[in-house]
Parts: C-alpha cells; sequence; structure tokens
C-alpha cells in the first residue's frame, strides 16, 4: 500500500500541468496495492479522476471498494485502454455518464453492484462486445433501457439481484444467446412478459426469488430452452397457484428430471385460499385450474338462479294481476296518508 511521496507530489504536479498522460513514473494511489498490470484499492477516502491519472495506464485489471466516487465520468477510466475486468463496488456512485466505458473496448468483466445506481444509460455498454460478465447487484435501479445490452453478445453472466426492477422490457435479452447464468432475485418483479427468455438459447441458471411474481407465463420459455435449463428457482413469490402454473407443476417438476428447482420447498401458493401457504408440488395436477372451488360455489349458485329465472314465464292474465296488487297497494298508501293528514 503507498501514499504520495514529495516525488510523487512533483511528479504530479508535471503531469497534470502539462497534460502529460503517460509520466515516466507511475504512482500508486493511498490506499492501493500495484501491481503489474493490476491495482486493487480498499477502503480508502475519495478516488477521483486525477489520481487515476497517475496510475500505469496499462493495468488490465483495476478494483476499487469501499471508496467515494459520486459520478463515474469518462476521465475516470478512459486512459486504461487495456483495462479487462473493472469492479467499482461499495463505493456510493450515483451515476455513471453514458460515454464512462466508451475507450474501454476490451473489458470482459463490469462490476458496479452495491452503490446508489437509481438508472442505467442505454449506450453505456455499446462499444463491450467482449462484455462476458456484468454485475449491477445491490443498486436502487427501477427501470432498465429496452437496449442496454443490444451490444454485449458474448455476456454469459448477468447479476441484477437486490435491486427494485418492476418490469423488464421485452426484448432486453434477445441479444444474449450466450448468456448461462441469470440472476433477478429480490426485485420487485410482479410480471415477465411470454417469450422474454425465448433467445437466451444456452441458459442453464435463472434465479427469480424474492419477487413479487403472481404468475409464471407458459411462453416464457420456447420448447428447447426449457430442456437446457440446470436450476431455476422462484422461492418466496406470492404465486397464484392455478392453471398458470400447471405448466411449471408439470413440466418442471414432473417431466424434466434434469432440472433442479432450487429451494422447492420455498415454492408456495399464495392463492387460491385452500391451497395458501402449501408447496406448489404438493397441490394435485388436476386441481391446478383457473376457477376455486368459492368460484363454483358462486358460479353454480349463479347458474341455479339463471334457470329458475328463465323457468318463470308470465301469461298476459300474470301480468293484469300484478298491475292489479300493484295499484291497490299503491291506493292503499295514499289512503293512510290522507288520512294520516286530517287527523
Amino acid at each position: 500500500m503507498a501514499g504520495y511521496s514529495s516525488h510523487g507530489l512533483v511528479l504530479t504536479f508535471i503531469c497534470l500541468t502539462f497534460n502529460i498522460i503517460e509520466c515516466a513514473t507511475y504512482i500508486c494511489p493511498a490506499y492501493c496495492n500495484c501491481e503489474t498490470k493490476s491495482m486493487i484499492c480498499r477502503d480508502g477516502y475519495v478516488m477521483d479522476s486525477t489520481s487515476l491519472r497517475l496510475v500505469d495506464p496499462k493495468i488490465t485489471n483495476l478494483l476499487i471498494d469501499n471508496f467515494v466516487i459520486r459520478d463515474i465520468t469518462p476521465d475516470h477510466f478512459r486512459w486504461f485502454k487495456d483495462l479487462k475486468n473493472l469492479t467499482v463496488v461499495n463505493s456510493r456512485v450515483n451515476s455513471v455518464d453514458q460515454h464512462s466505458f466508451t475507450d474501454l473496448k476490451y473489458l470482459e468483466l463490469v462490476d458496479l453492484s452495491h452503490n446508489h445506481l437509481i438508472d442505467i444509460p442505454e449506450k453505456i455498454f455499446e462499444q463491450q462486445a467482449s462484455l462476458t460478465d456484468l454485475s449491477l447487484a445491490g443498486n436502487l435501479i427501477e427501470h432498465l433501457p429496452e437496449g442496454l445490452l443490444a451490444n454485449t453478445t458474448k455476456l454469459n453472466s448477468l447479476i441484477l439481484r437486490n435491486n427494485r426492477l418492476r418490469l423488464l422490457p421485452p426484448t432486453l435479452f434477445d441479444q444474449l444467446t450466450q448468456l448461462e447464468h441469470l440472476d433477478l432475485s429480490h426485485n420487485e418483479l410482479t410480471y415477465i412478459l411470454p417469450r422474454t427468455f425465448n433467445f437466451i438459447s444456452v441458459i442453464r441458471f435463472i434465479d427469480l426469488n424474492d419477487n413479487l411474481l403472481v404468475t409464471l407465463h407458459e411462453d416464457l420459455f420456447d420448447g428447447n430452452n426449457v430442456t437446457l435449463l440446470t436450476r431455476l428457482s422462484v422461492a418466496n413469490n406470492p404465486l397464484e397457484c392455478n392453471c398458470g402454473m400447471k405448466w411449471l407443476r408439470e413440466a418442471v417438476l414432473e417431466q424434466i428430471p434434469h432440472v433442479e428447482l432450487v429451494n422447492a420447498s420455498a415454492v408456495i401458493c399464495n392463492n387460491p385460499r385452500i391451497y395458501h401457504g402449501k408447496p406448489l408440488s404438493s397441490v394435485p395436477l388436476e386441481q391446478l385450474n383457473c376457477t376455486t372451488p368459492e368460484a363454483n360455489i358462486v358460479q353454480n349458485s349463479f347458474q341455479l338462479f339463471h334457470r329458475n329465472k328463465v323457468s318463470i314465464k308470465f301469461t298476459f292474465f300474470d301480468r293484469i294481476v300484478i298491475v292489479i296488487l300493484l295499484s291497490i297497494s299503491w291506493l292503499s298508501n295514499v289512503r293512510r296518508i290522507y288520512f294520516s293528514y286530517l287527523s
């Protein structure tokens, strides 16, 4: 771990004054450990672009953990054109400029987890065709732009857990034909549109646990992709155990034995009431329908009433009698009011 020496401060002044990008001698910032093509910084203070400009630009691995970088700008990392692994975690990052990684065309891993990001610019990974691992876990992200991952066709692992995602753009994953690991757990997803995962042709593990999902559409995957899954997690969601979940009960739990339903005992029915709190796996397949017993009672009662109502047919004579009776009742009320007034 090295700090700034007096010699380093002189070099800093010269480099910054004359805008020298590559100094003859590079400086390892305080709270950092600089090795050959690698810099690891932990538990420091503010990490600004000025400090990073004095680091060897040939590094390929940069890790910054528990610093303060409020806003990531293009000036922070554009000197490191050979960078392959970039990790900035636990550093109170509020925003990332869309051009922050434009010059980093060899990036293979980006980890921005456990920061304060609310949104991500759509074009931020436009130049990252080599990206294989991306983590945005542990932020405050509510929405992902539809074209965010359009150029990251080599992405193998995508970690989005512990955010505030409520809905996924329908074509967000369409270009991720090499994606094997997708973690969407601990978000606020209420519904996933049909065919959202159709183009993820080699997906192995999908984690959807701890969301607000009521159902999983049967067309969420196409037939070929379901057979490639080895692990699926949908635990701790308020599932509606009806006909919409029959495919999962039938296909995953019975017909595809090589798929491990992670924490299957926590795949619990929230509704209908008779299955509340019970594992989906314990519900008989024939009972997974879209009409609850309570609804059957109401429906049967309505049908009975409807049949009885239809069977009542009034003749012309019946109608005359009803009119006379109603008239007598009305005249009786008028008479009672009149005599009450006189008295």
